[in-house]
């Protein structure tokens, strides 16, 4: 499993899309695109790819960060979870994300990367977020398959709003 940006990205203008692709013979051949998302309700974000998780039963965990000012005014990220395969998802928000979170540093990609990790039951989705005064690895769980989650921890002991980007 992979996820793409369309092909058409340069000089394209928001909001981007997210595709899935497959391949069930070692990357001989591979599925079409399979649109993660749609434009109004759960589009991506410009170079924000899709972080692909597998749990223990096949079921395919996406996260990706999501943002259409014309629906939502603040930017969400998201989980896409798929129980057959990707030919359908059923799409959960993991957080909203508020002014104060977003870090506005250049070094870090575009959309603040989300990793989603399913184990245990839980599914535990990892990013860099600005909530506690400067970047932070911060982490959310969730113990019913991504309907509700935690609130933003921080996953590094280092003082608060030391300036320290992690």
């Amino acid at each position: 499993y992979i996820t793409t940006m369309e092909a058409k990205i340069v000089g394209a203008t928001p909001p981007y899309y997210l595709y899935l692709k497959y391949s069930h013979d070692g990357g001989l051949t591979w599925s079409p695109l399979i649109s993660i998302g749609d434009s109004t309700n759960f589009p991506s974000q410009v170079r924000s790819m899709g972080q692909i998780a597998l749990g223990g039963d096949s079921t395919i965990y996406i996260g990706y960060f999501s943002y259409n000012p014309s629906h939502y005014p603040l930017p969400r990220h998201m989980l896409a979870v798929s129980t057959d395969g990707g030919l359908t998802f059923m799409y959960k928000e993991i957080s909203v994300l508020l002014p104060s979170s977003i870090v506005a540093d250049t070094l870090l990609k575009i959309g603040s990367p989300l990793i989603v990790i399913p184990a245990n039951g839980k599914i535990t989705a990892t990013r860099i977020d600005g909530t506690f005064g400067d970047p932070d690895a911060v982490a959310q769980v969730s113990g019913d398959g991504g309907d509700t989650w935690s609130t933003p921890f921080r996953l590094n002991d280092d003082p608060q709003g030391n300036g320290v980007y992690q």
